[in-house]
């Protein structure tokens, strides 16, 4: 159990946390809505690997 919490803290909160810290720093977002938009890009990149990945099995 504690290594799926810090595969799932280092792959998915960390990065969501930088980045929502940075979002915060360089617009007017709340921290809240920062976080969100972190959350969803995080998400997005996630969905998007996993279309690559897929693609590319198909492709063979």
């Amino acid at each position: 159990m504690a290594i799926a919490e810090f595969l799932a803290q280092a792959l998915f909160e960390l990065p969501a946390a930088g980045m929502a810290w940075v979002l915060q720093r360089t617009t007017r977002m709340s921290q809240q809505t920062a976080e969100l938009v972190a959350n969803l890009v995080i998400i997005g990149i996630i969905a998007g690997a996993c279309f690559v990945a897929w693609s590319l099995y198909q492709s063979n």
